[in-house]
């Protein structure tokens, strides 16, 4: 900390030659007093090198207005295995506030001007929010005009106050909505009164993942009756629900929030050995809101092993199933099990759109045995779905195999046996309306 006449000031920062054990990203942070006017994150594994004084190399942080009479200048680290330096500081005042309202926007404690802005990468549905911080580091007040624009994929949540006056701040937050996959960026801006930046221009990136992963215990997660949870180590996040068939009824329920959309449904459970002890029956329904749009039959006794990823493997339920409704919602229940059930994590994962224009019908209540290794599959059809621009109906099977028909389908198509051997893959292009 240094007493400081008003005024703009070059602050620079020094270090002894480092290493690969001290931080690559040490963070300096400038106050005006307790009003933040930015920092630098330099790596203190190179040597200082902006300037040298008497022979020591020293890294600038910034130029910075200051207002009052205390400048402050603070170090932090946030490796707990990396050490950061802190030797000498030096300030210069290169002059006068220069006249007139100043404008910086800061995330956290650094201006966004800096870089872009990442929001990071975030599952299917799960929003993300950031607050940015306006500064008016001037000497007469700051106006902000109009509203503030934001890229495709985010929402301005809250707003900032429009006048500011000098050394006051205001914020505004905005949120990635997460509700498609897909890289997501593009540039933030709004207009004011500093004179040299009347349009303020800075960027943002985030990502979001095709899929989302509910385990047992976390928000939209639920159970009722004789559920019992337990930690585990060898479960997905460490515990795993459970009810044996024949207890009072029992159900686990997860509920996602969705886009419209196709999508990959999958269930999760500890590797149980072949052992005997658990369901080879586990009862699994599907929710499109609230219509049944699928019942599916899944044994527990072996490991799931249709999908694996960096969370685990993954049995498939359905695949792949239309969602028309905001809400995509798995129950699993003990009635009519023959052993445990076991309740962990399901994940989903959306493949498709809503075709455009495409007057699109799901079948309803289509029942399904899922077997870790079937030698059959006890239903041919997983949905029927009524294609209105193209005059066509399309079944689509088990195992991704697809068949269309001219005529509409009736209502009583039958569901049988279908061994492997017996499938013909039709070459239908469904990206043309998927």
């Amino acid at each position: 900390m240094r007493q400081a006449n008003t005024g703009q000031y070059r602050v620079s920062v020094t270090w002894f030659e480092g290493s690969g054990y001290f931080d690559d990203t040490a963070q300096f942070s400038v106050f005006d007093g307790v009003a933040l006017r930015g920092g630098k994150d330099p790596n203190q594994q190179l040597s200082p090198d902006d300037r040298y004084v008497d022979g020591v190399g020293f890294e600038d942080v910034g130029i910075f207005n200051i207002l009052g009479d205390t400048l402050t200048v603070r170090l932090r680290g946030d490796d707990p295995l990396l050490f950061v330096l802190a030797d000498a500081v030096q300030i210069e005042r290169l002059g006068d506030v220069p006249e007139g309202p100043e404008i910086a926007v800061f995330e956290g404690e650094r201006d966004v001007q800096a870089g872009i802005v990442g929001f990071g990468t975030v599952e299917l549905n799960e929003s993300v929010e950031k607050t940015f911080t306006i500064a008016n580091q001037g000497t007469i007040a700051l106006d902000l005009f109009g509203s503030i624009s934001v890229p495709f994929g985010y929402t301005l949540v809250t707003f900032p106050t429009p006048t500011l006056n000098p050394g006051e701040t205001t914020t505004f937050t905005v949120r990635l909505e997460a509700t498609l996959p897909g890289e997501f960026g593009g540039e933030i801006f709004f207009g004011n009164s500093d004179a040299d930046e009347g349009t303020f221009v800075f960027e943002v990136s985030g990502t979001v993942l095709p899929t989302r992963i509910m385990d047992n215990g976390q928000s939209g997660y639920s159970q009722t009756g004789d559920f019992q949870t337990a930690a585990l180590s060898i479960a997905h996040d460490g515990d795993v629900s459970y009810a044996v068939g024949g207890a009072a009824p029992s159900e686990a329920t997860w509920t996602f929030s969705v886009t419209p959309g196709w999508y990959l449904i999958a269930a999760t459970w500890f590797d149980t050995a072949g052992s005997t002890f658990y369901a080879d029956n586990a009862p699994f329904t599907i929710f499109d809101g609230d219509m049944l749009v699928a019942d599916v039959s899944v044994n527990q006794q072996f490991a799931p092993d249709d999908v694996s990823d960096v969370n685990g493997n993954w049995e498939l339920l359905w695949s792949p199933i239309f969602i028309a409704n905001s809400t995509l919602t798995v129950r699993l229940t003990n009635v009519s099990a023959n052993g445990y059930v076991l309740a962990d994590a399901v994940r989903i994962e959306r493949v498709g759109d809503f075709p455009s224009g495409a007057n699109i019908e799901p079948a309803q209540g289509v029942t399904f045995v899922k077997d870790p290794e079937p030698d059959t599959l006890d239903a041919s059809l997983a949905n029927i779905y009524r294609i209105g621009e193209l005059d066509e109906t399309a079944a689509v099977l088990m195992g991704d195999f697809v068949a269309d028909a001219a005529d509409e389908l009736s209502d009583g198509i039958a569901t049988g046996v279908i061994n492997r051997e017996d499938f013909v893959a039709i070459d239908l292009a469904l990206t043309d309306w998927l």
